[in-house]
């Protein structure tokens, strides 16, 4: 018998994810589910699932995750976003590992990461590890604007199974994430840019994915991905070249 489980979701307008999302994790002890806007049918469909649905006005990504996290009422806690889902296997590997997890504090999962309704499986995509499997008493969450995650003060383990992420479902939605994401970003970073900065890093992004993480093996998604990390890191260069002419 494992040890009874809290699922923490953080949630926008997740109306189009939200569903498949918590029918991936009915079998959880408890779902909580943290929402931030009241724009669609994302908390409605929600408390179909849970009684557990809180709505907090969004701040920062990292204090949605602690506040989620601090609504779990049990000590096991498995983080998901909205547009993640939880596969059989590995809701299977979980139940046989916890009673046997002793010492460690928390897991380590992998994350296949679909791109345009694609599973990519090089160019940096996959593994993909993240840890989202951990004891709530011994976790912190990361003071970061964008890409926060969590800490564990303890050992850690991987777990061999992954989850399925489905990331924007059109080029659109996925390239305006961006600008937003390298935004905040470059607040973290302030870096002074130099003139071969903005040639140089995009360049070496392109090439790290493309050929050294063998995106080339996922073909055309392969490609435009590799792009898209060189617009990336672009973006993130210019961004933190404005603030520092602002600066000055």
């Amino acid at each position: 018998m494992h040890p009874p489980i809290s699922v923490v979701i953080i949630a926008g307008a997740e109306e189009r994810n939200i569903r498949d999302c918590l029918e991936s994790v009915r079998w959880a002890d408890e779902i909580v589910v943290l929402h931030s806007m009241n724009t669609d049918a994302t908390a409605g469909i929600a408390r179909e699932f849970t009684d557990r649905v809180v709505f907090r006005a969004f701040d920062t990504f990292s204090a949605q995750r602690e506040h989620a996290l601090a609504l779990a009422t049990h000590d096991w806690v498995f983080a998901l976003d909205a547009d993640e889902r939880m596969l059989p296997e590995l809701r299977a590997e979980i139940e046989a590992r916890l009673p046997e997890a002793g010492p460690v504090a928390g897991f380590f999962v992998p994350r296949r990461n679909y791109f345009l309704g694609r599973w990519m499986r090089h160019g940096g995509w996959y593994p993909d590890m993240q840890l989202r499997l951990f004891r709530k008493s011994m976790t912190r969450v990361t003071q970061r604007l964008v890409h926060e995650g969590y800490v564990v003060d303890g050992l850690t383990a991987s777990l061999v199974h992954p989850m399925d992420h489905h990331t924007d479902p059109t080029m659109y939605h996925h390239l305006i994430k961006n600008v937003e994401y390298t935004r905040l970003e470059a607040l973290e970073r302030r870096k002074r840019v130099r003139p071969r900065d903005l040639l140089l890093h995009p360049i070496g992004a392109f090439l790290q994915a493309w050929i050294v993480r063998k995106g080339w093996k996922d073909g055309t998604h392969g490609l435009a991905a590799a792009l898209i990390h060189a617009a990336y890191n672009l973006q993130q260069y210019l961004f933190m070249w404005e603030a520092g002419e602002k600066r000055e």
